[in-house]
């Protein structure tokens, strides 16, 4: 699903979630959404890329197991 635009979060709040810092209740929140909105989870992937390099791009903030979704998937 493309996810409700409205409700997506900030960009800010996408770079606080890939830095992991977000309160844990917050990180879960997010990642939800993330887990459930194609265009959060390509612009989060996207600043995955550009923030931390292309190893770990597509995966939640340190490898907390919070993966978006990929080309492959």
């Amino acid at each position: 699903s493309s996810g409700d635009r409205a409700a997506c979060p900030s960009r800010a709040d996408l770079a606080a979630f890939l830095s992991a810092s977000l309160a844990p209740a917050d990180h879960a929140r997010l990642g939800a959404h993330v887990a459930g909105c194609d265009a959060c989870a390509v612009a989060l992937r996207r600043m995955g890329a550009v923030t931390a390099g292309p190893e770990t791009a597509g995966l939640g903030p340190r490898g907390a197991g919070v993966r978006t979704p990929s080309a492959r998937d």
